[in-house]
């Protein structure tokens, strides 16, 4: 990972940023020596936000584990293939409603 003072960063900071998009690389600034912040694509922060918030559903990493097993063995049947739409979806409507989560029992989730 680059490191950059904020001075450094300030002095070309477009160049800091097509550098980062061009390359998917991540970029430390630090103020008075130590780390303040991290620069990343926006793409990969909502990634991040996004598993983030899927390994917090009780449930969730079992059943991707599960629904792995089962497409190794070649009997996914009982599974559902979500795509990141369906998954960002689902968080949105979660955000926005303020709702529990619910135990991986969403409605996209369910055999269709």
């Amino acid at each position: 990972m680059k490191t950059l003072t904020v001075a450094e960063a300030r002095q070309d900071l477009s160049a800091v940023i097509a550098d980062i998009t061009a390359h998917s690389e991540h970029v430390l600034i630090t103020k008075n020596g130590k780390p303040a912040v991290v620069m990343m694509t926006v793409e990969e922060y909502e990634a991040l936000e996004d598993t983030i918030f899927w390994l917090s559903v009780p449930g969730v990493l079992d059943q991707v584990t599960s629904a792995d097993s089962a497409q190794d063995r070649g009997d996914a049947s009982g599974y559902t293939r979500m795509t990141l739409d369906d998954l960002r979806a689902d968080r949105a409507h979660f955000a926005a409603t303020g709702e529990d989560l619910p135990d991986a029992e969403l409605p996209s989730r369910q055999p269709r």
